[in-house]
């Protein structure tokens, strides 16, 4: 497959009303793109919820009722802003970079931001090329890569302030995947590192392995594979997060407001192509 151009917008396109053909064409760009745009939305809470779930199952937060819409649990609000002094989202949300949903058996396939109020500086969405990332690596660096079986992703780990109930933690058990991901639609390899703090490489130290996972973090992160996506109200946002990190940039909290939805599509557990052969 010919090295891809990450980041696309599709105009003409109403989510709330999309047809069949266009949605195929939203997920043949998906695919091509990794990251896409659906510019000039108008819908509701219903009508997200209906078009994301055009691509699968959706997830439901581990932090239900935290920041949750009660009358639909599979979206997370983001948001700054208060109703009757309260604030009825997560305000720094994700500001690290990650991939959705990467700590569970089946991991993220894409995830859908809304934008209703975005600021008018700040909180841009950064995404980088795990595909690319992953040619691009050196031989050194791909043979110690490629000679990692697998990596313990330990979600415990991501909020270790925040005091997780026993059937929170049942929900994301301990879990290992491959550092290395064939992607299931267009048969990429793809870089798969979750998040820095959570993430173990198997068969050497805990020293060595997070050193060698800040070291592919830093890689893969460089200008040159990221994608920046400055928000206009109305965007509707989508990405996939079998081949791609990212992270949200921070805004003025106090003098700006956003307000953010949020669905994400469960996927399948990843695997190696090659690994898988090998055995």
């Amino acid at each position: 497959m010919a090295a891809r151009m990450m980041g696309t917008r599709l105009h003409g396109i109403d989510a709330a009303a999309v047809t069949d053909v266009q949605f195929a064409e939203v997920q043949r760009q998906l695919a091509r793109h990794a990251v896409i745009v659906l510019p000039d939305q108008r819908m509701d809470s219903a009508a997200l919820v209906a078009f994301s779930r055009r691509f699968g199952p959706l997830e439901v937060s581990l932090f239900k009722n935290s920041y949750t819409d009660e009358t639909f649990p599979e979206i997370t609000i983001l948001s700054n802003v208060k109703v009757d002094g309260k604030q009825i989202g997560a305000t720094q949300f994700g500001e690290t970079w990650h991939t959705d949903f990467h700590f569970f058996e089946r991991c993220g396939y894409a995830t859908l931001l809304y934008g209703i109020e975005v600021p008018p500086v700040g909180s841009d969405t950064l995404f980088a090329d795990m595909a690319a990332a992953y040619r691009a690596l050196d031989p050194d660096l791909r043979a110690r890569v490629d000679a990692v079986p697998r990596v313990l992703h330990a979600f415990r780990l991501r909020y270790p302030d925040q005091r997780l109930t026993p059937e929170q933690l049942a929900r994301v058990p301990d879990i290992y995947h491959p550092l290395v991901r064939t992607h299931p639609h267009t048969g990429e390899e793809c870089l798969f590192l979750g998040n820095l703090p959570t993430v173990f490489p198997d068969g050497i130290s805990a020293a060595d392995g997070q050193a060698l996972m800040a070291e592919l973090f830093a890689f893969s992160t460089q200008e040159r594979f990221v994608y920046r996506h400055q928000w206009t109200a109305g965007d509707l946002l989508i990405w996939d997060n079998m081949s791609t990190l990212h992270m949200a940039t921070p805004y003025d909290y106090e003098q700006h407001r956003r307000h953010v939805l949020r669905t994400s599509v469960i996927g399948e557990r990843p695997w190696h192509a090659k690994a898988m052969a090998a055995q």
